[in-house]
């Protein structure tokens, strides 16, 4: 990758998050004690941040370094989202994440199907097979849903 496309990356990236957290180029500057010019170059794509100023400014806004160096992919309304999470208690958040979680599980990991099947077998021992795959499947759905 090129030289200006890698500032032009930090260069939204900063905007991004300066922006996210409601704070101004200004403020960065003042809170990190580096002239209001070096920031402005950074943001401007004019010049890129040496590895120490980068890890500041990671530590400052609290992310990784990477979410300044690398291409951020975001959704729409992610700045919403984001700050609408921000202004909740402890309980909000904490029911938000259990949400969160479920429904990445439901999307995004292997699950089981069950699968009806007819069987003449009415034995006791069928009957306890049979309630024995459903008592694991309870569980295994406890499991999933289980706030963490």
């Amino acid at each position: 990758m090129d030289t200006q496309n890698l500032k032009s990356i930090m260069a939204a990236n900063i905007k991004r998050l300066l922006s996210r957290s409601g704070k101004s180029q200004t403020d960065l500057a003042n809170d990190l004690n580096i002239p209001e010019t070096t920031v402005s170059n950074w943001m401007n794509a004019n010049t890129y941040p040496r590895i120490d100023k980068i890890q500041a400014m990671a530590d400052y806004f609290g992310v990784r370094r990477s979410e300044l160096t690398e291409q951020v992919k975001e959704f729409p309304d992610s700045d919403d989202l984001l700050f609408k999470f921000n202004a909740l208690d402890s309980r909000g958040k904490h029911t938000v994440r259990t949400v969160l979680d479920v429904e990445y599980d439901r999307c995004n990991k292997p699950y089981l199907e069950v699968v009806a099947a007819h069987n003449e077998d009415y034995s006791e021992e069928q009957q306890r097979l049979i309630k024995e795959d459903l008592d694991e499947l309870e569980e295994l759905h406890n499991r999933r849903t289980r706030p963490r």
